[in-house]
Formats: C-alpha cells, structure tokens, sequence
C-alpha cells in the first residue's frame, strides 16, 4: 500500500486496473481505486517534463508538438 509520502507534489499516485489501465489518482483515493476499481498496482508518477502546464484543479495538460505533418 502507497502511503503518502510516496504521491508527487500534487497528491497523485499511477494505479492499474486490469478493466482500463493506468491511470492518474489522489493517494486519498486509494482505498477506492482498491477497493471499487479492482486496482491490482500501484507506482510513482513520473517526472513532469517543462512543457506540461497546470490549471487550477491541477489537471495536468500536456502541450504537444508534433510538427512533422505541417508544411512550411
């Protein structure tokens, strides 16, 4: 089990689920994602790189950049 010291600086933890995945959850949720969504792991969120912004509530938007289909 997570404890708290092991979410990121945004409170979240990496939880999988064998019904859809990885995802991103509040360590205050754990007990839920055990629990209600049959979340079998759990690890550390990764690094953020410095092209992802912030909004308010703290979802995280990833700015993309894939330029290789534009013309000049």
């Amino acid at each position: 089990m997570p404890i708290a010291s092991d979410a990121d600086s945004l409170g979240d933890l990496l939880f999988f689920s064998p019904s859809f995945g990885w995802t991103v959850s509040k360590f205050d949720d754990t007990e839920e994602m055990i629990k209600e969504h049959k979340c079998t792991h759990w690890t550390w969120t990764p690094e953020t790189p410095d092209s992802v912004a912030y909004q308010e509530d703290s979802t995280r938007i990833e700015l993309l950049k894939n330029t290789g289909w534009m013309k000049d």
